[in-house]
């Protein structure tokens, strides 16, 4: 599968709202917040297509309750997918490519501030998104077919920014 990231799309937050209603109807009934996140929520940063949403919830066991209907939604559920306290689930269009990635946290988790903290902090600090953008530009072209070597490009620069992302955060700086 080829590596490909573009550049910064309107339709990126149109297309989450539009996931959000639906995700709405299936998740009636249980208390939630749902979030863009990633590169496709912050303006100006090219991107892999692919909308990340962050649903934050007060209890994973009643939103394991949901599966089935979340599966009406298109997406599948990979479970903790690698990180203890989340669960994973991602949609595919017709043609098996990953259109939305969904990863369910409890509210009061680290992993919620870690994600919100760095969009925010992106959407705040141009001269990060703008050094990020332009990395992951350069890792697509580098790596086009290793989504691996890609990822890993990017690794240290999102551990770096992280860091300074939540100390912004939890000071209320932004």
């Amino acid at each position: 599968m080829k590596v490909k990231v573009v550049e910064f799309s309107s339709d990126w937050k149109k297309d989450f709202e539009n996931e959000k209603a639906v995700l709405a109807v299936v998740l009636h009934g249980i208390e939630y917040e749902l979030h863009h996140i990633g590169s496709t929520a912050i303006e100006g940063v090219a991107a892999r297509p692919i909308i990340d949403m962050l649903l934050l919830v007060h209890d994973l066991d009643e939103l394991d309750t949901r599966r089935s209907e979340i599966a009406v939604a298109n997406y599948e559920c990979l479970g903790e997918y690698g990180v203890s306290g989340r669960r994973y689930f991602r949609k595919l269009s017709e043609d098996g490519v990953v259109t939305h990635r969904m990863q369910a946290f409890l509210r009061s988790s680290d992993e919620a501030v870690r994600h919100l903290a760095f969009r925010d902090y992106l959407t705040y600090n141009r001269n990060a998104a703008l050094q990020y953008s332009r990395l992951k530009s350069e890792l697509a072209m580098a790596n086009p077919y290793n989504l691996d070597a890609y990822n890993r490009g990017k690794d240290p620069f999102i551990k770096r920014v992280e860091n300074e992302a939540i100390e912004w955060y939890e000071n209320g700086t932004k």
